[in-house]
C-alpha cells in the first residue's frame, strides 16, 4: 500500500503511472482521530469495546481491554466521542509470540497490571448498549473479570454484510469497503474503526449501520435445545448451527423467534424423524445476548 498526502496527490500518481484513473482505483482513508461524528440530539451513551486476548480459547484470557464511550440518537445517528479507557492485564500464562506478532504486546508490556472490575462495571453500567465487533467473543472472556448486565450489538453478526455483496465480516475488510484503513489488532485503532463503522450509512438503507444493527439485534430471540436428538443426527445439528452443551448435554442454538416455527419443522423432519418428540424452547432476555 502506498500512502499519500490527499485524494488529489493519489489520483495524480495514478494518471501518472497510466495515463488516465483505471475504474480498479480505489481511495482508501487513513482513519483520523474523530472526536464527533455530528449526530444530533445524542443523549444516550453506547459503549464500543475490544479486547486483546492470549488466544481464542475459552481458558485464554485478556491482555488488553478498550473501553470507548460514545453518545448516539434514537436514529443511530453518533455525537459526540469520548476518550478511550485502556486497561492492560497479566495474564497467569505466557503471551506467545504469535500473540505479541499480531497485537505488538509483550509480557514486559502487561506485567503488573490488572483489568479494575469496578471501572469496567461502573463504565458499562452507563451505556443503553455496548458495541463489539465479535461480542460473543469479547463478552465471553469479559465475564471472567467482570458481572455485568449490558445489552450487546454485534457489528459482525448484527448486520447482514452478504446482502450487499461483503463477503468477509473481518473488521479491516469491511473498513476497506467504507474507504477506511487503520492499524488493525491494536484495541484503540480497532474500537476506532469499530465506532467509525458503525457511524458510517448503511448502503442498501436510509439509516446507519448503528441503526441496522438495533434494527436487527434487538429482535426476539429463542434458545431452542434439541433434547432426545439421535446420536446419528450430530452432525446435521452441527451443520445447522447448533452446538454442544456439555453442561446440559443437549444441542442448541440461538434464532429469532420469527424463524421458530420454520426450525421446529426442520427439527421434527431431520432431527425426531416426524415422532412425538419436541425441542426445548426458551426466550432469550435481551441481556443475554452473546453470554455464552
Amino acid at each position: 500500500m502506498i500512502e499519500f498526502n490527499s485524494e488529489e496527490e493519489c489520483l495524480a500518481a495514478v494518471r501518472a503511472a497510466y495515463g488516465t484513473t483505471p475504474e480498479e482505483v480505489k481511495v482508501l482513508y487513513l482513519l483520523p482521530q474523530i472526536t464527533h461524528y455530528g449526530g444530533e440530539g445524542c443523549d444516550k451513551v453506547g459503549v464500543a469495546i475490544d479486547t486483546e486476548t492470549t488466544g481464542v480459547g475459552d481458558d485464554d484470557e485478556i491482555i488488553e481491554l478498550v473501553m470507548t464511550p460514545f453518545f448516539f440518537n434514537s436514529s443511530g445517528r453518533i455525537g459526540k466521542v469520548l476518550a478511550p479507557i485502556r486497561m492492560l492485564n497479566e495474564p497467569t500464562r505466557e503471551i506467545s509470540e504469535k500473540i505479541t506478532k499480531i497485537t505488538g504486546l509483550t509480557r514486559a508490556d502487561v506485567a503488573g497490571h490488572r483489568i479494575d472490575p469496578s471501572v469496567v462495571s461502573g463504565v458499562l453500567s452507563r451505556a443503553k448498549v455496548v458495541v463489539a465487533h465479535n461480542a460473543k467473543f469479547d463478552r465471553k472472556h469479559l465475564s471472567r473479570y467482570v458481572d455485568e448486565n449490558a445489552v450487546w450489538l454485534c457489528s459482525r453478526s448484527d448486520v447482514d454484510w452478504d446482502e450487499i455483496g461483503i463477503s468477509s465480516t473481518k473488521l479491516d475488510y469491511l473498513a476497506y469497503c467504507f474507504g477506511f484503513y487503520y492499524e488493525a489488532h491494536r484495541a484503540t485503532d480497532d474500537v476506532a474503526a469499530l465506532i467509525h463503522l458503525i457511524a458510517q450509512m448503511h448502503p442498501a438503507r436510509d439509516h446507519t449501520v448503528l441503526a441496522e444493527m438495533f434494527s436487527r439485534g434487538l429482535r426476539p430471540q429463542v434458545v431452542v435445545e434439541a433434547y432426545g436428538s439421535p446420536f446419528e443426527t450430530k452432525d446435521a445439528l452441527r451443520e445447522r448451527g447448533y452446538r454442544w452443551d456439555a453442561e446440559k448435554k443437549v444441542w442448541q442454538t440461538t434464532i429469532s423467534a420469527d424463524d421458530l416455527a420454520a426450525e421446529q419443522d426442520w427439527l421434527a423432519e431431520v432431527v425426531y424423524g416426524n415422532t412425538s418428540q419436541k425441542p426445548a424452547v426458551r426466550q432469550v432476555p435481551v441481556t443475554e445476548r452473546f453470554r455464552t
